[in-house]
């Protein structure tokens, strides 16, 4: 068994996490209402309760804007989309949704409602 060890709180702490995204089929031969999972690597940052509960009355995009800090994505072309692009790509619903799931499962509990 491996021993807790409290980390240093002065330093932020940032993990790699997996995110999957249940993206919606386009197809109508795929079958209506059924999605794709896909997975991708995102870095998230630990937030406060307190923090937390204050970005979420703001809304999704602020909590990720503070919580997302770097990911491994790419496009159709496997070529990796930029970071700089994670505001952008978040705001559609499903992929912001993917993101928020993501992080709460990382802090281990379901996310709470205001």
């Amino acid at each position: 068994m491996t021993k807790f060890v409290f980390p240093d709180l002065s330093k932020p702490q940032a993990v790699w996490w997996p995110v999957t995204i249940d993206v919606p089929l386009n197809s109508a031969s795929d079958g209506a209402g059924t999605v794709e999972p896909q997975t991708l690597r995102a870095r998230f940052v630990v937030a406060t309760d307190e923090k937390i509960s204050e970005l979420l009355k703001i809304g999704q995009a602020a909590l990720l804007a503070h919580v997302v800090v770097d990911w491994e994505c790419t496009d159709e072309a496997v070529q990796p989309v930029p970071f700089e692009r994670f505001a952008e790509i978040s705001g559609v619903p499903y992929v912001g949704d993917g993101f928020t799931r993501a992080y709460f499962d990382f802090l281990g509990r379901a996310p709470r409602k205001n």
